[in-house]
């Protein structure tokens, strides 16, 4: 029988192989952060996660953050982004303060171009501790809750251990 001591090695061994390896598959990840542009403090509250992210070697899309698109509209910038990114996970961001009608459109725009199948492989929710669901959620969006993972956050370093867990947790599946 193993010494603890060697258990104890083996162990750490076997824990840095797969930090690394987890760090290596991050780099493969794009990560597109759906949230409220406004009040403009949730913007940048999503903007300084993706720069969290990028120093942990995950790819991450703001939307606001790239240049108007030709085709006219947010729709046609929306679905162009999906096309040329191709992002692997869609992190939907509810805040407290923030308003929602421009994420449940997304969210529903996502369902009709994926389907339901494929966007539940591939959405996350992140919800706001003390977000009163009822009055920043539709009901289509309360509906999806339950097919998905749900990480609920306090504060900003809550907001980026979540949506590193989920693409940690995307990487080992």
């Amino acid at each position: 029988m193993d010494s603890f001591e060697e258990i104890w090695d083996q162990f750490l061994k076997e824990a840095a192989r797969k930090e690394a390896q987890i760090s290596a598959e991050r780099k493969r990840v794009t990560v597109f952060l759906l949230g409220p542009g406004f009040p403009h403090s949730e913007l940048d509250r999503r903007r300084a996660l993706r720069d969290e992210l990028k120093k942990l070697g995950i790819n991450a899309i703001v939307m606001e953050d790239l240049p108007a698109w030709n085709k006219g509209n947010l729709s046609n910038k929306f679905r162009d982004i999906i096309e040329k990114f191709e992002p692997d996970l869609y992190v939907a961001i509810f805040t407290r303060l923030g308003r929602s009608l421009g994420i449940t459109f997304e969210l529903g725009f996502l369902t009709a171009l994926l389907g339901t199948d494929e966007l539940k492989k591939r959405l996350r929710y992140c919800l706001e501790t003390r977000l009163d669901a009822s009055k920043v959620m539709s009901a289509y969006v309360q509906e999806q809750l339950p097919m998905t993972t749900v990480q609920v956050f306090r504060d900003d370093s809550g907001l980026l251990r979540a949506v590193v867990n989920f693409v940690d947790n995307y990487t080992l599946s």
